[in-house]
């Protein structure tokens, strides 16, 4: 069955169950198609980026890529938990420019960063 997205890319996409292959095409056509789907993320997740403070990173398009994506992964998630530590977290962050530190350190972001965060605040750990 061949979709066609409502960004306008179309697709030819294997059905297995015949009986559903109308709901399920449109369903798809209501859709942006993979690789725009994963074009919006990655600008949404550069722009909220920017928007709170985060300079920009170096290194090659894809790692950059990859890099903004763990770090404000990893900044959403300790704001939400210490939101009275915004601002340092932030600053923290922004010390880390190299794309290929966040890869690099994507398993132990909480031990490197957390602490980089609390010595920043000024808080015993």
């Amino acid at each position: 069955m061949t979709v066609a997205y409502s960004c306008g890319h179309t697709e030819e996409r294997k059905v297995y169950r015949t009986r559903q292959a109308g709901f399920l095409k449109s369903c798809l056509e209501e859709r942006v198609c993979k690789a725009c789907f994963r074009t919006l993320e990655e600008h949404d997740t550069f722009t909220s980026s920017r928007a709170i403070g985060l300079p920009m990173l170096s290194g090659t398009d894809k790692a950059v890529r990859w890099a903004y994506a763990l770090r404000y992964k990893w900044i959403m998630g300790f704001i939400g938990l210490n939101p009275t530590l915004r601002g340092e977290a932030v600053d923290a962050c922004g010390r880390r420019r190299s794309a290929s530190w966040w890869i690099d350190h994507r398993y132990h972001l909480d031990d490197e960063m957390g602490s980089n965060v609390l010595e920043t605040a000024a808080i015993p750990f």
